[in-house]
């Protein structure tokens, strides 16, 4: 079995170790009936050691032969194991007794696990179907006792595919738990792979306008230290504003606890753009958004401005924002756009919020060295 125990995904897991307990102990009750009753009340010229013996190697067979089913797997060699097991139960049988008889039951459980599954079926049919021939069913049959014969043949025929068919469902269920233990794992791998995709996206969305703004205001700065140092120490104070936003806003993210407001988003891009020189014509109309909605918008306005800055010369930038048949939209067009449209961490992540809301993103370049970013996501999200 897979070692699940490596894993640490919840208190309780799997095990091969485990496993070969559990199926020993269900195994032991009728290798040790009838091997204790063929020593003890066996025919004399017996050795009681015999019995003993051939339950061990029966024994032995069958866990090997449970194991690998447990594992969804054929066991080596299992044609051969499941005939040296056949013969350890029918060679004694006519000297041990009737009370070797309850060996029959792992040559019927044991057959669809070494053989072929089909092969292995019929085979422990018509080891069922000889069980009421065997001891005082003929000779009942003889005697024209037909009644008794189908009672005992009902009854033994039940007893048998009772008990075989509970450790066959024991090994199936094992099998079960292991799938189960391997499907938490995956799940809990999921869930961790999600999570980190969701930290990196929000630290990117979060930090790549941030450090824009740090940039731009500290050139900014630097230029006016000696013509407006006035100026200077106010983007320098400015500066550090940002930057501790940018710690909190870190800090927010790996807890899950960061939230964005499309107003807050497009005030921060208003003076973040007219820092940079590039013109803000903003038209955003859209009150009483749902959560969902303002965080999409909002971390949109903030790749789109974050993109202005990094990948254009833009003097002009245009946001608008609205409601049309059923959907949000928000529009940001901005000239001076540079060489072509790429598909980068910030527009997938963009892409992935929006899509969680069935919405869409198109990044398009339009006519006179323009670039669009279009959000829409309908207003009764789904």
């Amino acid at each position: 079995m897979s070692s699940l125990a490596q894993s640490g995904v919840g208190p309780h897991f799997w095990t091969a170790e485990r496993a070969t307990r559990l199926l020993v102990v269900l195994n032991l009750p009728v290798l040790i009936i009838c091997a204790v009753v063929t020593s003890v009340s066996g025919p004399e010229q017996v050795d009681p050691l015999l019995p003993i013996l051939g339950a061990v190697v029966i024994g032995v067979l069958q866990l090997r032969h449970s194991l690998a089913e447990a594992r969804g797997t054929r066991p080596k060699y299992g044609a051969l194991t499941f005939l040296v097991l056949a013969l350890a139960v029918y060679l004694p049988l006519p000297w041990f007794g009737w009370s070797w008889a309850g060996m029959q039951v792992y040559v019927i459980v044991s057959a669809p696990m070494a053989l072929p599954r089909r092969f292995g079926l019929v085979l422990s049919t018509l080891s069922l179907l000889s069980l009421p021939l065997q001891g005082d069913g003929w000779t009942t049959l003889q005697h024209d006792e037909f009644g008794l014969f189908l009672y005992q043949a009902t009854r033994g025929a039940l007893t048998y595919a009772i008990a075989a068919g509970a450790l066959y469902a024991v090994t199936r269920l094992l099998r079960l738990v292991e799938q189960l233990q391997a499907a938490r794992v995956g799940l809990a791998q999921l869930a961790i792979g999600r999570e980190r995709l969701r930290v990196s996206r929000d630290l990117h969305d979060l930090l790549g306008q941030s450090l824009s703004a740090v940039a731009l205001k500290g050139e900014l700065a630097a230029r006016l230290l000696l013509a407006d140092p006035d100026t200077a120490r106010a983007e320098i104070e400015s500066l550090t504003e940002v930057a501790r936003g940018a710690l909190r806003g870190v800090r927010e993210v790996t807890s899950d606890q960061h939230r964005v407001s499309l107003r807050s988003e497009v005030d921060s891009a208003r003076a973040l753009l007219s820092a940079a020189g590039i013109e803000a014509m903003i038209e955003v109309d859209l009150p009483e958004l749902s959560a969902g909605l303002e965080d999409v918008l909002g971390w949109a306005v903030r790749e789109g401005a974050t993109n202005v800055l990094r990948h254009s010369t833009a003097d002009t930038c245009e946001i608008r924002a609205a409601r049309r048949a059923g959907l949000v939209y928000l529009e940001m067009l901005n000239n001076g756009a540079e060489g072509p449209v790429g598909a980068g961490t910030g527009l997938a992540g963009l892409t992935a919020r929006a899509r969680a809301l069935s919405g869409s993103v198109l990044a398009e370049a339009v006519r006179g060295g323009r670039f669009r970013l279009l959000v829409e996501v309908p207003e009764e999200v789904r």
